[in-house]
């Protein structure tokens, strides 16, 4: 039996960004995704738990004609929206999210005290 895998132009643009993002930025650590859809307008995802609102970045893209989607980031997942311009209508489009880590900052020299070794 046969399996046939539809790939579309939006998922393969994400991917692509996401690896060379992945590659060329050296703020982020790991990328994770999928694919949800819009009930009334609204979507909420559950964050991975080692991360927190403020270690990543969010990249949605739509698969079907929306108003703007925008992302709310809550304590443990973040939200997904559809912006109420346009017709006042909210679809139940289905998209694509992908989560890129922030890597920590690193710490400089400059940021930690030497410590000395006591004369005793």
């Amino acid at each position: 039996m046969k399996k046939i895998i539809k790939y579309t132009g939006v998922l393969i643009l994400i991917l692509i960004s996401a690896s060379v993002m992945a590659q060329s930025n050296a703020r982020v650590v790991a990328a994770q995704g999928g694919t949800e859809q819009l009930k009334n307008g609204t979507c909420t995802i559950i964050l991975p738990q080692q991360m927190s609102p403020s270690n990543y970045y969010v990249s949605v893209t739509p698969h079907g004609n929306c108003n703007t989607l925008y992302i709310t980031k809550q304590e443990q997942s973040f939200m997904v929206s559809e912006s109420k311009s346009g017709a006042g209508k909210s679809s139940d489009v289905e998209f694509d999210y992908i989560i890129f880590k922030k890597r920590p900052a690193p710490v400089s020299p400059a940021d930690t005290e030497a410590v000395q070794p006591s004369g005793k």
